[in-house]
């Protein structure tokens, strides 16, 4: 699925797959005309993880999804604000 859009379906799916544990995951804010292309490209090629848009509000939420550890999130966060991203958390999912 490198690069490449998944379902609201499976993207959930996927979710339930990894639910009876921690997950963590990256949020980014401050899109709301969506990710620059060169930030998309750099979570892909760094990470092979989704980014699955979180729609409802003015300011989306862009989810970067599942890390096995923090460690690893935060990782690609430093990587991210290295390129310019300045609105990005971690957070845990369980």
């Amino acid at each position: 699925d490198k690069g490449k859009e998944i379902s609201v379906k499976t993207a959930r799916q996927r979710e339930k797959n990894t639910s009876n544990q921690t997950v963590w995951q990256l949020v980014l804010r401050g899109y709301p005309e969506g990710i620059p292309a060169g930030i998309v490209t750099a979570i892909h090629e760094s990470c092979n993880k989704d980014v699955i848009k979180s729609s409802g509000s003015e300011d989306p939420r862009y989810i970067v999804t599942p890390f096995a550890t923090k460690q690893e999130a935060e990782r690609i966060r430093e990587l991210l604000i290295g390129l310019g991203v300045e609105q990005i958390q971690v957070e845990s999912k369980k």
